[in-house]
């Protein structure tokens, strides 16, 4: 999710993955929980993520930034002053703005129960889909609403009494806002009603369908008919890095691992080469061009997997430090977690589409059980390259076209099926 929703952690992102090892248990874990409750797995959808609070008597929207109009909120009168002419995003959030209002009296008690009303920090975090919206292709119009969250900045401080209520909500769990404002990574979902959104949603389907529109809450998957996810192809994957003479010279960290399967690189990462605090990771890593960047930087990863060039002509390594082996490190867990996630969403089909087909991918699924976190993480396979960050933002803005987005999405699983063929010698 992008927007006032901010990053969704990936596997490799989670508390109780501290390890390569842990990612292992981790997937072997979410296989026997798909068996046993794949409904309690959701689609996660491809669209654009636009978020809903109320503003006095009437939606608006709220980007999650400091400026005070989203402070305040974006009412549909408001719409130009937030949005240029030409954005993308301008008949989006009017279509939405327009369903939500038409429906407001009739949705009263819903609101209500689900706090909107009495919780100015409170949003509907949503999806929207206008066929094709991103880089996946749906048969329909949609709406989708993946729940309740609650902002916490310095700037929009909900009170005791509002926190009280929701444990998750509450400040500890939250970084206390942006310094000098900014766009926010500033919210967390809370519980709510389910019986109140499945009715919420039901109420709004009339209003949206008068603008061809569907309204969906979260999407359960199901296993597929007589479906086995099996991970044995992706953990066999060969994987390797291309180094200078003068790295291994030095430090000789990978002569033993190259052309080895990835579940061999993955035995010998004992601490994970950084931990995800909101809104970015706890560290850092020196690249040759003078910055610093985080382990699990997407670019990188995908430098490091072209081996167009040696690691360390572009990661510092020095009399300082070695930053390449822990760059080195975070590329295997995001390539592991990519073709883990490609393995678990074969396996698994919805009321809108199996999430990996011939003709079309959803982007992954959401999943939310504390007995893996305290936070919603996603699987999301080939999307974790395919769905690199900006690019809806970008194509919302006129920069990238829909032919471009679909070029990287072919690209991305071209590079895939390459790296899991067997290297000649």
């Amino acid at each position: 999710m992008g927007g006032a929703a901010g990053h969704m952690r990936h596997p490799f992102d989670l508390e109780s993955v501290q390890s390569g090892n842990d990612l292992i248990g981790l997937f072997e874990s979410l296989k026997s929980y798909a068996q046993e409750a794949a409904q309690n797995i959701n689609v996660k959808i491809d669209g654009v993520n636009v978020s809903f609070k109320l503003a006095g008597n009437e939606f608006a929207v709220d980007r999650g930034s400091s400026k005070p109009i989203d402070v305040e909120g974006v009412t549909l009168a408001r719409v130009g002053e937030r949005f240029g002419e030409g954005h993308g995003m301008r008949p989006a959030i009017t279509n939405l703005l327009s369903i939500l209002n038409a429906a407001l009296p009739n949705i009263q008690r819903e609101i209500n129960i689900l706090g909107l009303n009495s919780n100015p920090h409170y949003f509907l975090n949503t999806e929207y889909v206008l066929g094709t919206t991103n880089a996946t292709s749906y048969n329909n119009n949609f709406i989708a609403i993946h729940g309740v969250n609650a902002f916490y900045a310095k700037y929009r401080n909900p009170t005791k009494a509002m926190l009280k209520k929701d444990a998750r909500a509450k400040p500890r769990l939250l970084r206390p806002g942006l310094p000098g404002g900014g766009k926010g990574k500033n919210s967390v979902e809370v519980s709510y009603d389910q019986s109140a959104m499945t009715s919420l949603i039901n109420k709004l389907k009339p209003y949206a369908a008068e603008r061809g529109f569907d309204v969906y809450g979260p999407v359960p998957t199901a296993l597929k008919q007589g479906g086995q996810i099996d991970y044995s192809q992706a953990l066999n994957t060969p994987f390797e890095v291309n180094i200078s003479d003068e790295y291994s010279d030095m430090y000789g960290q990978f002569e033993h691992l190259q052309g080895r399967p990835i579940k061999d690189w993955l035995s010998e990462i004992s601490e994970k080469p950084g931990s995800y605090i909101s809104p970015t990771y706890d560290k850092t890593y020196r690249t040759t061009d003078g910055k610093r960047i985080n382990p699990y930087h997407k670019n990188t990863y995908l430098r490091i997997l072209e081996k167009a060039e040696p690691v360390d002509s572009y990661i510092v390594a020095d009399e300082t430090g070695d930053d390449v082996r822990p760059m080195i490190d975070s590329a295997v867990m995001v390539h592991a977690t990519r073709l883990l996630g490609n393995a678990f969403l074969s396996g698994l089909t919805s009321d809108i589409g199996d999430m990996v087909s011939d003709s079309a991918s959803h982007e992954g699924v959401v999943i939310r059980d504390p007995r893996f976190s305290q936070y919603p993480f996603k699987i999301t396979g080939e999307f974790i390259v395919a769905g690199m960050y900006g690019v809806i933002a970008q194509k919302m803005s006129g920069q990238v076209t829909e032919n471009a987005i679909r070029k990287m999405v072919r690209e991305s699983i071209t590079r895939t099926y390459f790296s899991m063929l067997p290297r000649k010698r």
